[in-house]
């Protein structure tokens, strides 16, 4: 009978340092970035934010300067009906005739 539970007792110490090795291995997966940056000395990211954001002052506050300042545009903002009409090569004054045709 003392082998018995000499035999469980070595079994439960077994098992607890199966799950302390599980859970110090899933506590070593979650790394703080921060503490990671420190660990290595890396240094902050850098954001780059690129795009075409050529925009037309003629008709008030662009909606790219809009979008990148309020972090909305409106659906009835002026560059949503520019944007629907714009074809490359197309010069302002062909797309005022469009505009004054549609009107019409």
């Amino acid at each position: 009978l003392e082998e018995a539970a000499a035999a469980l007792q070595c079994w439960q110490q077994q098992a607890q340092q199966q799950q302390q090795q599980q859970h110090d291995l899933a506590a070593a997966a979650v790394v703080d970035p921060d503490q990671l940056r420190r660990l290595v000395d890396l240094p902050d990211p850098t954001v780059l934010f690129c795009g075409d954001l050529n925009s037309d002052l003629n008709d008030g506050v662009p909606g790219v300067i809009e979008m990148l300042q309020t972090g909305q545009l409106a659906a009835d903002h002026w560059d949503w009906q520019m944007g629907a009409t714009f074809r490359w090569g197309k010069e302002e004054e062909e797309y005022a005739q469009e505009e004054q045709q549609q009107q019409q």
